[in-house]
């Protein structure tokens, strides 16, 4: 059988090189977006991921030394339960209580206060002297941040100094020896939420403190300075997290309370992972929705062009079919041949899909906006499962022509004809009231989501076949209106005077039925593109409106190191800048109250119309409008004279 069904393929050779090439496109553009899917959801989650003050667990707990290592057992334990294996990194910051820094003012003015903490000095930068050590003596050698010095009389160049600290217990003053000073390397780290100050070595809340004074951890484990607190921050390794890797860690952060009672009693948790992995599961599910859509589209498309090429075959076989019963072969052994000619045709596809989604994915990533993102899909059992069902329902869709045509071939009654007629009317019509319905119901929402009886968020079938649902009815009230258009073109052709138009519109309004096909094609290619347009302008008017709201509608920046007649050309360089106005105002006194004061007022709001990018690399700092322009200074950026409102 097999050689006869080779026969029967060479002597149509080019039908079949079409049917093999639409089953290979087909399944390999299938094929390649599932993998795209997969793959670009876990490159997305490991890039929010990776690092960020939200993605660390903060562990706080006022104790001493004495539970040091009961402490670390347990933030050890809680972060393996937590991430579920994967690598965690833990930093730990020692503090001492608040001790009062001399020189008061007055007695009305409360204490300054100032911390010691064992900070890591990898994460700041000495500017002058030398680092602290453990050395035994009679004070605790530290290194302070430079807004500590003036608050204490003192100056780098002076270094080192002794501090006496007041205790605020009770107990004897702590003399302090400052060795050095110290800066912050990246305020943004972070590692600075382990400290309370942030980083940023002053904090006013009642109290106004200092710090930290860096301090060599060996102080605390000696005994020479009590441990007050104790913080430790633990950040996982998120490089190698997979969709159900990221499911299980999201399932444990929403129970998190009861892991650190369980594996961390006496440690208070403090982190914002659990909302950061929830509204990366909402953003996953909204790209999986988005994606979903139109691979339907796509394949409901790319079924279209393999029955055109089908039907085309089947066509073309007709005849050697009839004589094939004639002489005694039945429709079962006809429609084994058929399968077996289809499935010819799309193992090809099964075989060389999955190895051509590697290539196409890179070469999605070499330009355009996924430049330099890494798509590598190195999960076969992925690929090879989805190409070989595509190839399969390629397959059925091959044979299916042929199997209804052996059908249609029998003589068939006037009642049965008009059955038929109104059975597939009542599909038509059953296809169009599902798309209105689903319509409907997707113009009541804002996406392919929606929530469960229990609250869980998830993908819903109907709002994400709403499309395609739309798109399939359309294209069928097409054809249906097809004869109709062919007879009334028939009609207008007959009475002009060209030869060719008439014939055209007779054969066609004579066989409407042959046209079906490449107008079906036609009708779901441009439909199909017109809401993927409708769709990427959609995405990027939403891109476009989480910008404006991340920025503010843009940014506002106050100093700059540039001189001020160059800050306006130096800004405007800038290739973020969508527009840049530089708005120089002072403070002057007011001559009607000179005895109390000067008066600064508060500049007016800048206009709605000026804005500039999000970001900004250059030596000076951005500038927005804000103030009163000189007429004769007018700016070039389009901005009044006098903002709205002033007078």
């Amino acid at each position: 059988m097999l050689g006869f069904v080779l026969r029967r393929l060479r002597g149509q050779l080019a039908l079949a090189a079409s049917v093999l090439f639409t089953v290979l496109i087909a399944t390999t553009v299938l094929t390649t977006l599932v993998a795209f899917d997969r793959t670009v959801a876990e490159a997305g989650l490991r890039r929010n991921l990776d690092g960020g003050s939200r993605v660390g667990l903060l562990l706080t707990a006022d104790h001493g030394l004495d539970t040091r290592a009961a402490d670390d057992t347990g933030a050890a334990a809680l972060g393996a339960q937590l991430f579920d294996g994967l690598p965690v990194t833990a930093q730990s910051l020692a503090r001492s209580r608040s001790y009062g820094l001399p020189g008061q003012a007055g007695p009305a003015r409360e204490v300054d206060l100032a911390v010691l903490a064992s900070l890591d000095r990898s994460r700041v930068r000495l500017t002058a002297g030398q680092w602290p050590t453990a050395d035994a003596g009679d004070a605790v050698q530290t290194a302070v941040p430079q807004s500590v010095l003036p608050r204490l009389g003192l100056a780098a160049d002076k270094l080192p100094a002794q501090v006496a600290l007041s205790d605020r217990y009770g107990g004897a003053p702590l003399t302090v020896r400052i060795t050095g000073v110290y800066q912050v390397a990246d305020r943004d780290s972070p590692y600075w939420r382990l400290d309370p100050l942030g980083g940023r070595e002053i904090q006013v809340r009642g109290f106004t403190t200092y710090g930290p004074m860096l301090v060599d951890d060996g102080v605390f484990t000696a005994g020479r300075l009590p441990q007050g607190s104790r913080s430790t921050l633990l950040t996982a390794d998120f490089s190698t997290v997979d969709p159900e890797h990221f499911e299980r860690v999201r399932a444990r952060a929403g129970h998190l309370q009861e892991l650190a009672k369980q594996y961390s009693p006496g440690l208070q948790p403090q982190t914002e992972l659990p909302a950061l992995l929830d509204e990366l599961y909402s953003a996953t599910l909204v790209a999986k929705s988005s994606l979903l859509i139109g691979a339907l589209q796509l394949a409901v498309l790319a079924a279209a062009a393999l029955l055109l090429v089908v039907h085309l075959v089947a066509d073309r076989q007709s005849r050697e079919n009839a004589l094939l019963v004639s002489r005694g072969a039945t429709r079962r052994r006809l429609a084994g041949w058929t399968a077996t000619e289809a499935l010819l045709l799309a193992l090809p596809a099964a075989v060389l899909a999955p190895l051509l989604t590697g290539p196409l994915l890179r070469l999605l990533t070499t330009r355009g906006p996924l430049a330099g993102l890494p798509l590598e899909h190195t999960d076969t059992a992925v690929r090879w499962p989805v190409a070989a069902v595509c190839a399969l329902a390629c397959v059925l869709l091959a044979a299916l022509p042929t199997v209804l045509r052996r059908d249609s071939e029998r003589v068939v009654t006037r009642r049965q004809a008009v059955v038929s007629t109104m059975a597939r009317s009542g599909a038509d019509l059953t296809l169009l009231a599902l798309a209105v319905v689903a319509y409907q119901q997707l113009a009541a929402r804002t996406g392919g989501l929606s929530a469960d009886s229990a609250g869980q968020l998830g993908i819903d079938p109907v709002l994400v076949a709403a499309p395609t649902l739309a798109l399939c009815a359309g294209t069928l009230l097409v054809l249906r209106l097809l004869p109709f258009a062919a007879r009334l073109g028939a009609r207008l052709a007959a009475r002009g005077h060209g030869l060719g138009p008439a014939l055209g519109g007779w054969q066609l309004a004579r066989r409407p039925g042959r046209a079906n096909g490449p107008v079906l094609l036609l009708v779901l290619a441009v439909a199909t593109g017109v809401l993927a347009l409708g769709q990427h302008a959609a995405w990027r008017d939403s891109q476009h409106d989480q910008a404006d709201f991340a920025s503010a509608g843009g940014l506002r920046i106050q100093g700059s190191a540039l001189p001020r007649s160059a800050r306006a050309a130096g800004t405007r360089r800038c290739p973020a800048a969508t527009g840049c106005c530089p708005s120089p105002h002072s403070t002057s006194g007011s001559p009607a109250r000179s005895a109390a004061g000067s008066c600064s007022p508060t500049p007016p709001a800048p206009p709605p119309n000026c804005t500039s990018g999000p970001t900004c690399s250059t030596a000076g700092r951005w500038a927005r409008c804000s103030g009163r322009w000189p007429s004769s200074s007018r700016p070039a950026c389009g901005c009044p004279a006098s903002p709205p409102g002033s007078t």
